[in-house]
């Protein structure tokens, strides 16, 4: 039989092998993604590359590196296109993942769908996991990974995700810091990972709570053992 692949055909097959390749790598491989693949709205020039800061790379390798934290950053530092983009990278690039989102209201709920969306709408055709089923809340991959965002207090009891994301939590009222606890030793102890991520609002919220704990230093008892310690590790922005 005649072969009807031609050299460079060969070669596009390779180089695109190559680059999911790199993708995938559980180590480096959101950061390959988030650098040479993702690409963010701006108000002039348009979608270009998302060119990370700093500060940014030490937020994603800290959310990669820990199994929960909780990350203190104020306004309009890029905290949100890191989340998308690491969850994106989560779900297309790792089988069977369900990635949670929990929000403050439904508008913010809908509106990180929607940066989901850009964010994967905008990758090279030859990184992108294919799309099987879509609502406005939920996005369910081809290779069996599920991104779901919905308010915070209304998740079902039986869901167990891979990756929770708390987003903005400092402006989520309908949780106490007792139920945000409760909730997310429980992701632990089934093995998944934990992001809390948000502005600073109050001095008397669940974020603030949260933070202050993962920040004080763990109680021990009379023999030395460690009795309280919090179940997050806080991100510093230097």
């Amino acid at each position: 039989m005649k072969n009807i692949f031609t050299s460079s055909d060969n070669s596009e097959i390779q180089d695109k092998v190559s680059e999911i390749m790199k993708c995938m790598d559980p180590k480096t491989g959101y950061i390959h993604f988030i650098q040479n693949h993702v690409k963010v709205a701006n108000p002039i020039y348009g979608v270009v590359p998302f060119e990370m800061r700093s500060h940014q790379v030490d937020l994603l390798k800290f959310m990669h590196k820990q199994q929960a934290t909780i990350s203190c950053i104020e306004r309009q530092r890029g905290k949100t296109i890191c989340t998308v983009a690491y969850v994106l990278w989560h779900a297309m690039f790792n089988k069977n993942e369900d990635c949670l989102i929990l929000s403050p209201n439904a508008a913010m709920s809908q509106e990180f769908m929607s940066k989901i969306r850009f964010v994967y709408d905008n990758c090279p055709h030859m990184v992108k996991s294919g799309i099987r089923n879509e609502t406005k809340s939920s996005v369910i991959f081809e290779n069996g990974s599920r991104i779901s965002s919905t308010i915070a207090g209304t998740r079902s009891r039986g869901l167990r995700p891979s990756l929770t994301v708390y987003e903005e939590l400092a402006y989520m009222n309908q949780v106490t810091t007792s139920e945000l606890l409760r909730d997310i030793n429980g992701v632990k102890r089934t093995g998944g990972k934990v992001i809390v991520i948000s502005s600073w609002n109050s001095d008397s919220d669940p974020m603030a709570d949260l933070w202050r704990g993962s920040n004080a230093t763990p109680e021990k008892n009379r023999t030395g053992e460690i009795v309280s310690r919090s179940p997050l590790t806080p991100f510093h922005m230097i």
